[in-house]
């Protein structure tokens, strides 16, 4: 899970260095356009993809990477909160990921929590509906001055 602000397509090429990378979550994605998605495709081990407020990338943007991307162990993809997409986006997301089993798509975003919760970065506690933080490693992403 990476988490920070002004992710740009800069910072989707060095991400996609992570061949490992198992869950992306960025959720400031206003920056990244087509060019830095399509270095997204190269992280064919994701599991779980989350880009939020991904504003500057089209449906047929999103269509085509899909398509194209070898994504065949993602389960959960979350595009909520942008505002250049439709529900053909959904379409093709279950068409080329064979494994998927939950899709947000829509100008509407979800709260960030329970995107976090979907990421098991968070988990309700049954008897007072409190959010408790897991026991993880989260890396901050912040863009390099000039």
């Amino acid at each position: 899970w990476l988490q920070g602000r002004n992710y740009n397509d800069a910072m989707c090429h060095e991400i996609s260095q992570c061949r490992k990378l198992r869950k992306l979550g960025l959720s400031h994605a206003e920056n990244i356009t087509p060019i830095g998605l399509q270095s997204l495709a190269k992280l064919t081990n994701l599991e779980k993809l989350l880009l939020y407020h991904a504003n500057n990338i089209s449906s047929k943007h999103f269509r085509d990477f899909f398509y194209s991307a070898k994504l065949t162990k993602i389960t959960y993809v979350n595009l909520s909160g942008c505002k250049n997409i439709n529900v053909s986006v959904e379409a093709i997301v279950r068409k080329s990921c064979p494994k998927v089993r939950r899709v947000i798509v829509g100008r509407r975003p979800i709260r960030l929590e329970e995107a976090y919760i979907d990421f098991g970065l968070y988990q309700k506690d049954r008897h007072d509906q409190k959010l408790h933080q897991q026991h993880m490693h989260f890396v901050s992403v912040q863009p390099l001055g000039r």
